[in-house]
């Protein structure tokens, strides 16, 4: 019998295997002690570093109250009692059942593609349950012969999982939920909250990503459902930055491989909250967006439309900075996310002087250059708007050479676009 190794030695030993020139690197990266921003970590100034109520205790679970610690006990004879029964409930199977329904579980390639291309609708039948009937999905886009003069991405990449025609089925599905989670006017309702705060709130979380070394669909997904919860729920000037900190959370734990603890968002907060308030905020925001966490975001449709033309990174980098910078501006949060990326990849295309609205956007995109027009306009005319002296994170992000200083690029003129 060889020496005994434990978990980490045993996941080395097959990821080298595997040809992966891995590591041993088992601790989980922390934060670093120093963050990289340029103010205060209070969003909001001296305002929210001070502790305040949220009024949230009506519905606080038990483990969160102090003081109240579980009193019971298990005894030796019920473990023995609980034991016995369920060794008398196991039920031999045959190895003709089993197989049976191993074969009954197993779908065929084409039944798969198929289902993973339709979204279900919840409805309730007439006994009142709720059940779960398929909704039809034009794949129209994704399944007739390609026109003339546009290339098969999803052929091309046939052999690569990363862009897989079966992967991108039921994405076509997804782009079809933009109806469904639709951000409309909520600022008119809210009594404390503005669109100057919400932009400062917006620069904030794009200190954090760059701090927290998280995805960009982390940003926009927070960004989202931070539009989402103020669209539904009221909210006032101290608890505006526990409720970005909190959608960054919950964004995190969707997205990233290593989500940052609780604590580190606590300690960008300025300790302002407690992590007894932090918890009941995300419960809240899970309830009141109802737990509708896979909903599409502009940055998304944006990956998917560079590579059907093989962008370079560079030209990328810029339609990136383009459209990161509208998350900052409340008057397009309504617009369609898939319309919003196609309009700042043109712009991108534009300024770059590569080429304009080709049919192989047009045709993966499932938009024409003349339904683009109006998103196109006010993407523009927001990246004309002067520079304001508080809200600088995004472009001097994209003003740095990693992003290929992306932010110091001429800008075109609306004539200049469409000539």
């Amino acid at each position: 019998m060889g020496p005994v190794r434990n978990k980490s030695q045993i996941r080395l030993t097959r990821a080298n295997e595997n040809g992966l020139n891995t590591k041993p690197n088992l601790k989980r990266p922390t934060l670093r002690k120093q963050p990289v921003m340029t103010r205060s970590r209070a969003a909001f100034g001296e305002l929210t570093n001070s502790v305040v109520g949220t009024g949230l205790a009506e519905n606080e679970p038990e483990f969160l109250k102090p003081g109240k610690k579980s009193q019971k006990k298990t005894s030796k004879s019920s473990i023995q009692s609980d034991s016995d029964s369920s060794a008398e409930s196991i039920v031999p199977i045959s190895q003709e059942e089993s197989l049976k329904s191993s074969q009954g579980s197993q779908k065929s390639l084409e039944e798969s593609i198929y289902y993973s291309s339709l979204e279900t609708l919840e409805s309730k039948g007439e006994d009142g349950r709720t059940e779960c009937e398929p909704m039809e999905v034009d794949h129209s886009l994704s399944m007739h012969t390609l026109p003339e003069g546009v290339e098969d991405f999803d052929l091309a990449t046939a052999d690569d999982p990363i862009h897989s025609k079966m992967r991108f089925l039921s994405w076509f599905a997804f782009r079809n939920r933009q109806s469904e989670v639709v951000v409309n006017d909520y600022l008119s309702r809210q009594r404390e909250v503005t669109a100057s705060m919400r932009a400062i709130l917006v620069d904030w979380l794009v200190e954090l990503q760059e701090t927290f070394e998280v995805s960009h669909e982390s940003l926009y997904m927070a960004v989202r459902i931070v539009d989402l919860y103020l669209m539904k729920a009221q909210t006032t000037k101290a608890r505006l930055q526990l409720v970005g900190a909190t959608a960054l959370f919950i964004a995190c734990k969707m997205e990233e491989r290593y989500a940052p603890l609780l604590s580190d968002f606590l300690y960008v907060c300025d300790n302002a909250y407690t992590r007894r308030e932090m918890i009941l905020m995300e419960q809240e925001v899970l309830r009141t967006i109802d737990f509708q966490l896979t909903f599409p975001i502009s940055y998304t449709f944006l990956r998917r439309y560079s590579r059907v033309i093989y962008m370079q990174l560079p030209d990328l980098t810029l339609a990136r900075w383009i459209l990161e910078t509208s998350l900052q501006e409340y008057s397009l949060v309504g617009l369609r996310q898939s319309k919003l990326a196609a309009a700042a990849l043109f712009i991108a295309l534009r300024m770059k002087n590569i080429s304009t609205w080709t049919p192989t956007l047009k045709y993966y995109s499932g938009y024409d250059l003349e339904e683009l027009k109006d998103e196109i306009l006010k993407l523009n005319q927001m990246l004309h708007q002067p520079p304001k002296p508080h809200l600088n994170t995004i472009r001097r992000k994209y003003s740095h050479p990693i992003f290929f200083e992306a932010a110091t690029t001429p800008l075109l003129e609306d004539s200049q676009l469409f000539s």
